[in-house]
């Protein structure tokens, strides 16, 4: 399945030098990696999803990953776009991660909030995804831990990110995620931020990516979706941007598109891919 999507959003105010006045974003991603997600994310789109996300940041962005289960498997601290090595680094660290355990979600959100709340970084703009494929279950947990623990965990994660002007989103990509959605929609409502509940890839894609765009683009993007469950032998676009307005073209496709290519594009586009996705970002009227 092929996955389209369209946004546009206005261009930054140029300074008197021409160059683009961008701003630092702080975005910390916790990804549930417990036994489960194995088979609700067969496909680690999650992971590709990060990366894409890394692909639209400019250099003067930052970004956490948080990759737990019962335990923080993985924290990378804020790292800077603009750092290639450091990009590079947190690509290879999140293609090694094996999903595996028990699920604590509170552990995990106040992990992704003080990457943020604790770092001693001026930003302009902060938000946080969270994404997990169910409730806290600590039953087979040897940490000692308990539900009350991880509750208290995402209400201490609700001020800290009021106190540092944090939104946080929360993606539940589950049939059956009834014990924290409540607690977790208190929080997401309390910063700003949304829970938003999917049930198959298709809903999963779209609904991570256009909660990044709100996020990153301060809610100032319009963005069309589009699926196919064919194959697409050739796609060609021609979009119109008004002045002063930028456009990012992402495709994602649910298996592989390894044999893609970029036959030709627009000089004024900027191209980047991975292993499910392909992006364009344009800032001027072409054809791609």
């Amino acid at each position: 399945m092929v996955i389209s999507l369209l946004w546009m959003s206005p261009l930054e105010m140029m300074a008197e030098e021409n160059e683009e006045i961008t701003e630092c974003n702080a975005i910390s991603i916790a990804i549930d990696i417990s036994g489960s997600m194995k088979k609700t994310d067969s496909h680690r789109h999650s992971i590709e999803l990060i990366k894409l996300c890394m692909d639209i940041c400019n250099e003067t962005d930052y970004l956490s990953v948080t990759a737990y289960n019962d335990q923080i498997v993985y924290h990378s601290g804020l790292v800077s776009m603009g750092n290639a090595e450091g990009k590079n680094k947190l690509i290879e660290e999140l293609d090694a991660l094996q999903f595996h355990g028990e699920t604590d979600n509170g552990l995990g959100l106040i992990t992704a909030t003080k990457a943020i709340a604790d770092a001693d970084l001026e930003y302009d703009n902060a938000f946080i995804i969270m994404v997990s494929d169910g409730n806290t279950d600590l039953e087979n947990s040897k940490t000692n831990r308990t539900t009350a623990d991880s509750d208290a965990d995402i209400e201490r994660s609700t001020k800290l990110a009021i106190e540092n002007d944090i939104m946080i989103n929360v993606v539940g990509y589950t049939n059956a995620y009834n014990q924290d959605t409540g607690l977790l929609s208190v929080v997401s409502a309390s910063t700003g931020g949304s829970t938003t509940i999917v049930n198959n890839a298709p809903q999963f894609i779209q609904v991570v990516l256009s909660t990044f765009f709100y996020g990153y683009e301060h809610g100032k993007t319009n963005f069309q979706t589009s699926e196919t469950m064919e194959a697409v032998n050739r796609y060609e676009s021609n979009i119109e941007l008004s002045e002063n307005q930028k456009c990012y073209e992402v495709f994602f496709t649910t298996e592989s598109m390894s044999d893609c290519e970029v036959v030709s594009v627009n000089e004024n586009a900027r191209v980047f891919q991975g292993n499910n996705y392909l992006i364009q970002r344009m800032d001027e009227e072409g054809k791609t």
